[in-house]
């Protein structure tokens, strides 16, 4: 019985269902409900039954009945009486056959022997259609009102009644057979059947309504006893009825009742463990607002950082194991807020520091515009848009001496405080060689920078970058390409940017002892150049396209402020955000316009 119920529930001997089953099978209640079943479906089918029997017998037709009543099998006369049928069977001896005195008195004897109703009688009908033996002799003397109005003594064929004169033509021809006839408007049942060897046939009659009324009242007599057993059938049934009902209230209820015992004892825990889960979630949640510093102050008191909440409950099933779970789940969730507290609390410092190394950054490059007001010769805007809170790329800008500007843009590779580091140390090198080396070219500068930056360089970090000087009095550009993207130039008499066609130099802090070349170019009055980062043409969007050199080109070409670096900038800023949109910046953006007007000062 214990592996029933462990089947029925599912194999969980201490759950909710297991019990139920448990408390049914227990009280033999489900039996005494199967059992009425089966009581009630068989009352019902035989009441079912019954009815259709009645139904059957009330419904029968009588008005063509001649095949049901009297029938003829081979040579035996089958007819009903009042009470009973009989059968009639013509012996007749073949020694008989020789003689038709013999023959005669045979049948003679075989037709007094039959005992008939009131209004039947027996005829023997030779050839000729005439009666050659009848029972209603005997008819007379209970008087006329016994006797078939036909005259026995003529052909019967011939008589008036057309029913009767064709049932003697068929006897006529040795032919056998049950029909209904009328005469006189009454109406008669005749069996009749051939004599062998004689040519003759004999016939019984009966009047129609003799025998028709007693199947009817049969029926009648069947109808009513039926009718009977029907009412008491339903008497039975609705005793039968109400006692299943109340059999069935009375389960409901118990179940009822029991199911109200056991869900005071499941609701409680499972109300007592839901009580605790909005405990702790509350505290969840205030928590996490308060390590992540959005829980306003006045609220700070809520949370006391304590997840000690438990839960007991021991019902011996699924609830109880639910509870172990959730105090399982509280000193994970204690576990896990103290360490969300201590990583909040070395986030928060390394975003404090991190947020000081950008100011200290910010603070390495120049960021006063315009930066030499006393020099009308030129106009110099720079901007820097770092992709994390310190960035590798870095500009610079400085007068070497009272007659020539010093510019540089260069990226450092990586990212983040290892980037930021090794680009302050990259822009105190070079701007140091340029300041001191007033002897050396360019070139020579550049390499020196390059040795330098390749010592002690464990981290093997290197910096891409375009340095150039112009002298403010002739326009000559000087510059050296280390790695880096191609500058444009903004030539004022073709009115339009182009690309700079610069040396592959090596980028810095790859190797040591690299020769760089240097180039130049002429800066006409009113011509511009514009210096970048990858960061610019590298931008990207959510479908995966680059901003790319051409986009750019054509950005440039298409603005009216070739001449104002400042406004320049801001314009292709807002190109390059445009085109992003809501992807996130993966580079820094650093930019440096620089457009010389000649030596007179005046655009």
């Amino acid at each position: 019985m214990k592996d029933i119920f462990s089947y029925l529930s599912g194999g969980k001997e201490n759950s909710i269902l297991h019990k139920l089953i448990r408390i049914l099978l227990g009280s033999n209640l489900i039996i005494i409900f199967v059992l009425g079943i089966i009581a009630f479906y068989g009352l019902v089918s035989a009441l079912h039954q019954a009815e259709e029997m009645g139904q059957s017998i009330g419904n029968t037709s009588y008005q063509d009945s001649s095949q049901l009543l009297v029938r003829q099998r081979g040579e035996e006369l089958l007819y009903i009486a009042r009470y009973n049928a009989k059968i009639i069977q013509l012996v007749i001896d073949g020694e008989g056959y020789d003689s038709i005195n013999n023959s005669m008195e045979k049948l003679r004897d075989v037709i007094d022997d039959i005992h008939l109703s009131n209004s039947g009688f027996c005829f023997a009908l030779n050839k000729q259609g005439k009666v050659v033996l009848s029972s209603q002799a005997r008819a007379y003397e209970a008087g006329d009102a016994l006797e078939l109005a036909v005259d026995m003594k003529d052909d019967i064929r011939e008589s008036d009644s057309a029913s009767l004169a064709r049932i003697a033509k068929e006897m006529c021809l040795g032919h056998s057979g049950v029909q209904l006839v009328f005469i006189d408007k009454k109406a008669y049942y005749v069996a009749y059947t051939p004599i062998e060897n004689t040519g003759w046939s004999v016939a019984t009659v009966f009047e129609k309504n003799q025998v028709i009324a007693p199947i009817e009242e049969n029926r009648d007599n069947i109808y009513a006893l039926t009718k009977d057993k029907l009412a008491d059938m339903k008497g039975h049934i609705i005793l039968i009825s109400i006692f299943m009902v109340a059999v069935l209230l009375m389960l409901l209820f118990f179940v009822i009742y029991e199911g109200k015992k056991l869900s005071k004892r499941f609701v409680a825990s499972i109300l007592k463990l839901a009580d605790s889960v909005r405990e702790i979630s509350k505290k969840a949640v205030i928590g996490s607002l308060s390590v992540s510093g959005e829980l306003p102050k006045g609220d700070k008191k809520l949370f006391d950082g304590s997840f000690s909440n438990r839960v007991d409950i021991r019902t011996g099933d699924e609830i109880e194991e639910l509870a172990n779970c959730f105090n399982i789940m509280t000193e994970e969730l204690e576990g896990y807020m103290d360490t969300l507290v201590s990583e909040t609390a070395e986030k928060e410092r390394i975003a404090t520091e991190l947020t000081l190394a950008q100011d200290i950054q910010m603070g390495v490059l120049p960021h006063k515009f315009p930066p030499f007001p006393e020099h009308t010769e030129f106009s110099l805007y720079a901007s820097m848009e770092s992709a994390k809170e310190v960035g590798g790329d870095f500009y610079d800008f400085y007068m070497v001496d009272e007659h020539r500007l010093a510019v540089t843009i260069a990226d450092v590779s990586g990212k983040g405080v290892g980037a930021a580091m090794f680009m302050a140390i990259s822009k105190t090198i070079l701007k140091n060689l340029l300041l001191t080396g007033k002897n050396m070219t360019l070139a020579d500068l550049v390499t020196h920078a390059n040795n330098q930056l390749k010592e002690d360089n464990t981290a093997r970090m290197f910096v891409t970058a375009f340095i150039g000087i112009l002298d403010i009095r002739t326009g000559l550009f000087e510059f050296v390409n280390g790695g880096h993207n191609p500058s444009l130039i903004y030539e004022k008499e073709k009115g339009a940017f182009r690309y700079l066609d610069v040396e592959s130099n090596f980028v810095l802090a790859g190797r040591k002892n690299i020769s760089y070349v240097s180039q130049s170019t002429i800066l006409k009055p009113g011509d511009s150049l514009f210096l970048y980062t990858d960061g610019v043409t590298e931008a990207m969007n959510n479908k995966d396209e680059l901003y790319g050199e051409e986009r750019l080109l054509s950005q440039l070409n298409c603005s009216k402020n070739a001449d104002e670096p400042q406004s320049l900038l801001e314009e292709i800023g807002k190109s390059v955000a445009a085109f992003v949109g809501d992807a996130e910046q993966s580079d820094d953006i650093t930019m440096l316009a620089l457009t010389y007007f000649g030596p007179v000062g005046e655009k």
